[in-house]
């Protein structure tokens, strides 16, 4: 099926012919040139020969319309028979124009290969947009759909490059399909041979003039494209520097968010280090146990008070900042830690994890909390209450996890400075790290501990 392209000039051309028509109570024989471009463009239309935009649709309309309303006796009813066809043509081809939107439509459409091969270039042009903006489908979907619409803009462009002209009113469609390529110089034959003008039996002289007019057109547009291309081409040259400038600085921008995102590994980096030198504790959390009812109250104390839409005051003399690093001062927390971890290192280690976390905002301190009391509530629970809710919770934040921050800290607050608030889940603790810590440890603490319960 060979098609040629009608833009919107010559469908006025046409129109305009046939309008002036209306209000002659008998056709002269002059007069039928008009009749019979319009009687041969609505055929063409409706076996999908004649070739236009979806924005010409009405233009189309409007020009039915005037072929039955400059028509008289059979040649009237003959009109309406093909003005009923040409508005069913053209509900079809504007509801299909808006189907293609939805990229299931789409879908359907390149599946059955006599619709698909009915598909204008403005109409492919619209299922390429649709496939390309789609989030929903997946990226192997897409793909697909992609190729198809591909194969079909092929064998549509076999169609209209023998016309230059209808190469010239595609140019979208040629680049957006990457058809460029097989741009190739060739005689207008569809154009010439379906033009409107021939379709008639026209004196030349009028031949003549649709001709002049549309080659002038046509020198119009490829010389307005021409200027275009030259301007591009001086503006870029004008502004080389600036383009280079800019493209340096683009690199720079996303070395340096590349750099950003190498550096976040950094925290990850001291967790690892406190579970080493916590590793002891570490086998007594991988044991699945349930809930305690200690925690499972707590956890419905907690969400009955709506406590995540609560906003904490933070007490500024005990909070500890990211700006300001907690160090061993030899106070209680400081003795009572390295007692249990046995080791100044680790205590330190275990400090700046909590810093850590305190400065990402997994963690929020209130109510007088601050990393030293945290890292001795953690300690409490993981030495009195290893395989309970509130430990595991506590071993999934310090290994990088996500817990609820009021609850963590509730959780501390419970615990207290002493540790007295963690209570055993049985009597199987029989030995106290007090014992085994060296003779000055144990008098430095004892010393804290008797300032601390002053």
């Amino acid at each position: 099926m060979s098609k040629y392209y009608v833009d919107k000039t010559t469908l006025e051309m046409i129109l305009g012919g046939q309008r002036s028509l209306l209000g002659s109570a008998k056709l002269r024989e002059q007069d039928m040139v008009f009749v019979q471009q319009t009687q041969s463009f609505l055929t063409n239309f409706l076996a999908d020969e004649a070739e236009i935009t979806s924005a010409d649709l009405s233009l189309v309309e409007d020009l039915a319309y005037a072929l039955r309303n400059t028509s008289h006796g059979s040649a009237k009813k003959e009109a309406e028979v093909l003005l009923k066809k040409v508005l069913h043509k053209i509900e079809r081809k504007r509801d299909i124009f808006n189907k293609l939107q939805n990229i299931n439509f789409v879908a359907f459409v390149l599946n059955n290969k006599k619709m698909a091969r009915e598909l204008s270039p403005e109409e492919l042009l619209t299922a390429q947009r649709t496939v390309l903006q789609d989030t929903s489908a997946s990226p192997k979907f897409k793909t697909r759909l992609t190729q198809q619409l591909q194969s079909f803009a092929l064998l549509q462009y076999a169609e209209i490059k023998s016309s230059r002209l209808a190469v010239m009113s595609n140019q979208e469609f040629i680049d957006v399909f990457n058809l460029r390529h097989k741009n190739v110089s060739a005689p207008q034959k569809n154009i010439v041979s379906k033009s409107p003008s021939q379709l008639s039996s026209q004196p030349a002289e009028r031949k003549r003039s649709l001709f002049s007019f549309v080659k002038r057109a046509k020198d119009k547009v490829v010389k307005t494209f021409s200027n275009l291309k030259s301007n591009m081409k001086a503006f870029f040259y004008r502004h080389e520097a600036k383009f280079a400038i800019g493209s340096f600085a683009l690199v720079g921008l996303l070395g340096y968010k590349l750099y950003k995102y190498s550096d976040s590994g950094s925290m990850y980096q001291s967790q690892y280090t406190y579970n080493n030198s916590y590793g002891d504790f570490k086998s007594q959390f991988s044991k699945d146990s349930a809930q305690s009812a200690d925690f499972a109250k707590e956890s419905k104390k907690l969400a009955s008070q709506q406590i995540q839409e609560t906003s904490v005051k933070t007490t500024a003399g005990n909070t500890a900042t990211s700006a300001k690093k907690t160090i061993l001062t030899g106070d209680y927390f400081d003795t009572s830690l390295e007692i249990h971890l046995k080791s100044k290192e680790k205590v330190q280690s275990l400090y700046d994890t909590i810093d850590a976390l305190a400065e990402d905002g997994k963690i929020k301190f209130a109510d007088g909390t601050n990393t030293k009391k945290y890292a001795h509530a953690f300690t409490m629970y993981q030495l009195i209450r290893p395989n309970s809710v509130e430990s595991k919770k506590i071993q999934n934040l310090l290994n990088g996890g996500q817990e609820n921050p009021e609850l963590i800290n509730h959780l501390v607050l419970k615990a207290k400075d002493n540790g007295t608030g963690v209570k055993p889940d049985n009597k199987s603790i029989k030995t106290s790290n007090f014992d085994m810590a060296s003779k000055s440890l144990q008098q430095q603490h004892l010393k804290n501990l008797k300032s601390l319960s002053l």
